[in-house]
């Protein structure tokens, strides 16, 4: 419901494709593994910041 509406996502890993598959037009990206979420926040962060 919310995952439209943000830039990432953290789902557990089995809803995690359920979820991609739907937001994909979007571009919330979808982490299903709690390792993954800081460097994927930093990413998004660094994309940011070179946009500006």
């Amino acid at each position: 419901m919310y995952a439209p509406y943000v830039d990432i996502f953290r789902p557990d890993s089995f809803m995690a494709p359920h979820i991609e598959r739907q937001t994909a037009t979007f571009g919330t990206e979808v982490v299903p593994k709690l390792k993954r979420l800081l460097p994927a926040i930093e990413k998004r962060l660094r994309d940011r910041i070179v946009m500006k």
